[in-house]
């Protein structure tokens, strides 16, 4: 029996997706189940690999994050999603008043926050 929350990460840089997946593939009850670089991509993904938490970058080339949040609503409305940003949380949640949001992390972040927070989230 598999126990693990299935995560997928949504980010536009692949340095820092490697990043992400190398700090959360360190906890044992966590499985990263994909990546994708961009919002049609991380549609896709979603649509094919059922995670139980996205974690998404705002800013992204072709469809940034409140387009693609937009769009999975209507797919998979009850997947958990954390938002990840350079702007200010006051900024952003105001965009996604309508989506059920799970979290946010404004960039930089810790090693600590970003565990923290995908552990509450999942709890």
């Amino acid at each position: 029996m598999n126990n693990k929350y299935r995560i997928l990460i949504v980010e536009d840089h692949t340095l820092v997706r490697a990043g992400l997946r190398a700090l959360l593939s360190q906890e044992a009850d966590i499985e990263i189940v994909g990546e994708a670089g961009n919002g049609l991509d991380a549609i896709k993904a979603v649509g094919q690999l059922s995670p139980h938490l996205m974690l998404t970058d705002l800013t992204m080339p072709g469809m940034n994050g409140e387009e693609t949040l937009s769009h999975l609503r209507k797919l998979r409305p009850g997947l958990d999603v954390i938002i990840s940003s350079g702007y200010a949380e006051a900024e952003v949640l105001p965009l996604f008043k309508d989506s059920r949001i799970a979290g946010f992390l404004q960039k930089p972040y810790t090693v600590q926050q970003l565990a923290g927070k995908v552990k509450t989230v999942l709890a």
